[in-house]
């Protein structure tokens, strides 16, 4: 899910829309079953994360260096470095191989 980027990232959005200031997140983000839950256990009573509202707004403060704890991120970025490097030498690839 994207929201595991988010809390992966989450040190850098903290103290920003509604998230706690020092919040961090927790070791293995992608062992947590629903992240888009973990968000919302940590905003405010009565305020509730809403993916069209806070997601564009959070990945702005995104940090890719936080992000890539997630093995889906690293996934994502191997696999866009394959395709980069399958276009500029010309060779096919099948799919992405995580590594």
């Amino acid at each position: 899910m994207y929201e595991t980027w988010i809390v992966a990232s989450i040190e850098t959005i903290a103290g920003k829309w509604d998230v706690p200031a020092g919040l961090t997140p927790p070791v293995d983000v992608e062992a947590i079953p629903n992240p888009k839950t973990w968000i919302n256990e940590h905003f405010p009573r009565g305020r509730a994360y809403k993916e069209t509202q806070d997601q564009e707004a959070m990945t702005v403060l995104l940090d890719l260096g936080l992000a890539s704890s997630a093995r889906s991120f690293r996934r994502l970025d191997h696999g866009l470095q394959e395709a980069v490097q399958a276009i500029d030498t010309g060779t096919r690839i099948i799919t992405p191989r995580f590594e």
